[in-house]
């Protein structure tokens, strides 16, 4: 076996196991002293969901106001009981020790009220009586500690975020140690029903779960970390990694690796989003078959292809069903195991074996630098959990998997580099039946710690028989002893005999079945304490930050240690920061306002630490909120839109917030905006019609808000929208909306599609009852996708998965008449190439037939596709639907001369969409006066079978006279012949021209309104035509005795459009 340090890997951060023990069995002195015997220096710890909304009487269901201020955060926070409390005590301890713990931390639920459901059905046994309900749970009553499933309301991802940093920071007051990492969501991919949320998850219908959910919306990952990155821009003293996302696991084997697809997509979409730099970390769960380990560590690391041209010989680089997945190799981060358990304490491959063999596959094909088990402690003896069996607490070395991990963690100590190992094949693995079946072979990895200047080799012999090597030990290590120990079925980290090298070798014999570790120290020089610095001075530069500065009189320290505390004994508030060797300045960004502290450092290596600086103290400065800001001012811009202005009287604010309320005290409906620093005007837009809103402004930084503004109080302008709702189909953020100004729609719409079983999507809608036609003009829509959507829809439903035909227009795909013909099913499409916004859209129900039209100048119609049928309601949704077939993106679209009609389909002569004076004289060009017996046709509206003078009278009982009956422009002479006319049973009329009248080809926009008299049935002296729009006589005629010709008596003029 050959050495090579000039080649590095991962940089070890450490080991170690979940704050997570039976405390009344187990005390904080035995875990202590569990995890300094094998070497492990981390904690990972959690915030409760319970922890704070307990600060309020305890209810998982009543929220907690969440402060701007993370500090008044941290102050609502509940202890959570004597083991929390015992743990912080000793974690605070711990801080004042050379090699302290380094505290990682996971998030396992934010409180309940800060989740809605994703749609998922949760079952779980609560004391004997089994139950079933849709997630977000509070399984065992709303004063429990748990609350399972569900997902973070999108609407609090604010709060969300300063819950998360405040809980960060509360650990780190309260211990006094850093948070090195913190995963925001544990196993967002695990709905349980003990504390949990999820990520991937999103209900059809969040009013209605039973409408289910989509998988796969790891883009709210995404949201998660940028609103997290937001706000962790403004309090630069939180240090602490984001790392995660903490999958349950990274797949079932090379044949099974479902979760690579889901790590890949989060990855996928923070590269998309530019969030990638945010997080500084992976991390997984490791909740893997031993023998399944080592493939889904290197295909994570090194990309799926990787892993299957290993696994195949070369032949395929599809892995299982997954074809190729890129790696996380190149993203530069730290990678962390963070969980894993389930194998026994005996000592074979699936069991304190193979938890060993997991740790050595993480480390050489995962490259992990942490790794973390469970819990430190079983539940009760002999179970399957924890690294010490509980009946072991004090001889922890007679339990397996205690023992599998110290031979890692007891000499590879945070520091150390994983540096190149492998065998005669060149690889780290040989004797399996590929480099990755380390399950079958014997596998090694190497660490070489610089500072402290030791080699370690740890090697699984996973064989049944052993196996010896000779080991070349590289210029520059040189050894001279090494120790020895393993772990097998007969030996629990025993040390064996020392290894000397000879001429720069040693040979090793790792027996069957066995782990083996072989360290030693190859400095010759002994270390000494470094001198201590001097010189410590400093500077108050914010209420919130002060600077200190130092001289270093040492070359040979590996750290300095910074206290601070708020007594010059240092004995109250005491925090510990850790810095590297030669610094020699520190920023400390932590301090609060009006507090005095004390600070005082001193240098560290190997050999123990220096003598401390001087002591020096500060004061910093009272907190300074803004000034407030004055002269609100507010117009009114539309039925929807509101305007606001204001006046910026201070240069700290780092944010406005802007309050509205349907009342002035604020109580009603209030919504509060957060706008930048330096801004002075605001439009709040998607407001209702007609109503009056309060609004007040102020001003805020670190140190809390200003006061408020004057109040003010508009109403807005009189609403002219058609429809009468508007909403989100389907679960997805960002939220829809709408707005409308003089008959111009602007709809904003997200979501992932209009399509197959579920919809996502903005929808604009009033009810309709019966036949009818919607008609649009989308003036333009946002290019977020070719595919995204704006156009027009009937919709049975407003589930996801409902009933509907639409008619749209799209950016890149051309006009589209879409249909799902049965509740949850496939989609159908018929589209056209080549027509773009600006352009007409229709769509007509006749019964349970609907047909979709197009249009350039809303005129002449096309239709698209065939007439579907559709089994919808007699009583439908009708509106605007909008797309951006991108998630987590908005589209906007731009809707113009839109109009509803509820239409009787026989009265609709003209096929139009509507039904006016056109449709008389439509009626009249097809049918004649009376007309033949005919089968059923539009013209038929009274249903018997012909179309006659009957069928006009049933038109204008219906409807009316208030569209013009307009005929088609003609010249019109003297001497004219016209047909007699037609009297309906109401008295209505229609007065047709005979076939003999010339068509026109100069029209005119003219209507013409005929005062007419019946006397007897007939038609009556004189008969006066209008100019409708100028009031002016056109002509006066008498009738001819045979009631049917009129003389030559027209005053001048061209044409005339003829028309009651």
């Amino acid at each position: 076996m050959s050495l090579d340090p000039n080649i590095e890997y991962q940089t070890i951060q450490g080991w170690g196991a979940a704050a997570v023990y039976p405390t009344n069995l187990v005390t904080i002195e035995q875990a202590g002293a569990i995890m300094r015997d094998a070497g492990m220096n981390v904690v990972r710890v959690t915030p409760n969901a319970y922890d704070y909304t307990y600060t309020v009487g305890g209810s998982m269901t009543t929220p907690v106001p969440i402060s701007a201020n993370l500090d008044e955060n941290v102050a609502r926070f509940y202890p959570g009981g004597n083991d929390q409390t015992d743990l912080i005590n000793w974690l605070q301890a711990n801080a004042l020790e050379p090699d302290r713990i380094t505290m990682i931390g996971a998030l396992w639920s934010p409180p309940h009220w800060m989740k809605i459901t994703t749609g998922r059905l949760m079952n779980w046994n609560d004391n004997g009586t089994q139950r079933s309900e849709y997630d977000p749970i509070i399984p065992w009553g709303d004063y429990g500690h748990n609350t399972g499933g569900g997902r973070v309301n999108p609407d609090m991802w604010t709060d969300w975020a300063r819950f998360v940093l405040s809980a960060v920071k509360k650990y780190e007051q309260e211990t006094g140690l850093p948070m090195h990492a913190f995963s925001f969501q544990n196993e967002p991919n695990v709905p349980a029903i003990y504390n949990s949320a999820t990520f991937a998850y999103i209900a059809n219908d969040v009013n209605n779960p039973s409408a289910g959910f989509t998988d796969g919306h790891w883009e709210l990952y995404g949201d998660a970390l940028e609103a997290l990155a937001n706000e962790r821009a403004l309090h630069p003293e939180i240090t602490t990694k984001l790392f995660g996302p903490e999958l349950s696991q990274l797949g079932g084997g090379a044949s099974n690796p479902y979760n690579l697809p889901s790590y890949n997509s989060v990855r996928q979409d923070l590269i998309s989003r530019g969030l990638l730099d945010e997080l500084g970390a992976w991390a997984t769960h490791e909740y893997t078959y031993p023998a399944d380990s080592a493939a889904m560590w290197d295909a994570w690391y090194n990309g799926s292809a990787h892993t299957a041209n290993i696994i195949s010989g070369g032949s395929s680089n599809v892995l299982g069903w997954l074809w190729p997945q890129p790696g996380v190799a190149g993203d530069n981060k730290e990678i962390w195991q963070t969980e894993t358990d389930g194998e026994d304490q005996t000592w074979t491959k699936d069991g304190a074996m193979g938890f060993g063999l997991k740790i050595q596959n993480a480390l050489v094909y995962g490259n992990v630098s942490g790794y973390t088990s469970w819990n430190l402690t079983g539940y009760s003896s002999s179970d399957s959990w924890g690294l010490v069996d509980l009946d072991d607490v004090n001889n922890p070395t007679n339990s397996y998997k205690y023992d599998a991990m110290k031979q890692f963690s007891r000499y590879v100590s945070s520091g150390a580099e994983r540096i190149n190992a492998v065998f005669e094949n060149g690889k780290a693995s040989i004797g399996g039946a590929h480099e990755l079946d380390s399950y079958n072979g014997l596998t090694v990895s190497a660490f070489n710690h610089v500072e402290d200047e030791r080699l370690t080799m740890v090697f699984t012999n996973m064989k049944t028989s052993s196996e010896s090597t000779t080991i070349a030990i590289p210029a520059g290590l040189d050894v001279s002893s090494f120790q020895v120990f393993v772990t097998s079925g007969t030996q629990k980290f025993a040390q064996l005999a020392d290894l000397t090298p000879s001429s720069g070798e040693i040979t090793l014999t790792i027996p069957a079945s066995s782990f083996v570790t072989i360290t030693g120290l190859y400095g010759t020089s002994t270390p000494v304490a470094p001198n201590a610095p001097t010189d410590l001075s400093g500077a108050v530069v914010t209420n919130r930050r002060i600077d200190l500065s130092w001289t270093d009189n040492a070359n040979n320290e590996t750290s300095f240690f910074v206290q601070r505390a708020t007594n010059s004994s240092f004995t109250q508030n005491l925090a510990t920061t850790t810095l590297s060797s030669n610094a020699t300045s520190y920023q400390d960004a932590s301090v609060a306002p009006s507090t005095t502290y004390f600070y005082r450092i001193r240098a560290y290596n190997s050999a123990g630490y220096s003598a401390f600086s001087n002591v020096v103290s500060y004061t910093t400065t009272a907190a300074a909120p803004p000034a407030a800001p004055t002269g609100l001012n507010g117009a009114v811009v539309s039925s929807s839109r509101i305007d606001l202005s204001w006046t910026d009287n201070t240069s700290n604010e780092t944010s406005f917030s802007i309050d509205r309320a349907t009342n002035s005290s604020f109580t009603q409906n209030l919504v509060s905006k957060t706008v930048g620093s330096n801004t002075t005007s605001y439009q709040d837009a998607g407001l209702s019609p007609s109503t009056t809103y309060y609004y007040r402004v102020r001003a805020s930084n670190i140190d809390g808000n200003s006061g408020y503004t004057n109040i003010i109080n508009r109403t807005t302008l009189v609403g002219t929208s058609i429809f009468t709702a508007n909403q989100d189909i389907g679960s997805f953020t960002p939220a829809g909306s709408y707005s409308e100004d003089g008959g111009t729609y602007t709809v904003n719409g997200a979501g992932s599609d209009i399509w197959n079983n579920s919809d996502q999507f903005q929808f604009v809608y009033k009810s309709l009852a019966g036949d009818g036609t919607i008609i649009a003009r989308v003036d333009s829509v946002e290019n977020t996708d070719v595919w995204a959507k704006a156009g027009v829809m009937f919709r049975d439903t407003l589930n996801a998965g409902s009933i509907h035909a639409l008619m749209a227009v799209t950016p890149g795909s051309g006009a589209a008449f879409q249909y799902r013909s049965s509740t949850n099913g496939n989609s159908n499409n018929n589209n056209v190439n080549g027509y773009t916004a600006p352009y007409w859209v229709r769509i007509t129900r006749t019964g349970n037939s609907f047909t979709g039209y197009r249009s350039s100048n809303g005129a002449t119609w096309t239709q698209v596709g065939s007439t579907v049928a559709l089994s919808m309601g007699s009583t439908v949704y009708v509106g605007l639907a909008v797309t951006s077939h991108s998630s987590g993106n908005l589209a906007t679209a731009v809707f113009s001369n839109v109009s509803v009609n509820s239409v009787a389909p026989d009265a609709d002569f003209d096929r139009d969409g509507d039904t006016d004076g056109r449709d008389f004289l439509a009626w009249q060009r097809g049918y004649g006066t009376p007309a033949p017996n005919a089968a059923k046709v539009d013209g038929d509206a009274d249903n018997d079978l012909d179309v006659d003078g009957d069928d006009l009278a049933v038109w204008q009982d219906q409807y009316g006279t208030q569209a013009p009956l307009v005929a088609q422009s003609r010249a019109i002479e003297s001497g004219d012949d016209f047909a007699p006319a037609t009297l309906g049973a109401d008295n209505s009329w229609f007065f047709p021209p005979s076939t003999n009248v010339e068509s026109s080809i100069d029209p005119v926009l003219a209507e013409v309104a005929i005062d007419q008299a019946f006397v007897d049935g007939g038609l009556a002296d004189p008969i006066v035509a209008a100019d409708a729009k100028n009031q002016d006589d056109l002509f006066t005629e008498t009738r001819d005795a045979d009631a049917d010709t009129y003389d030559d008596a027209f005053a001048t003029w061209d044409t005339l459009e003829l028309g009651i």
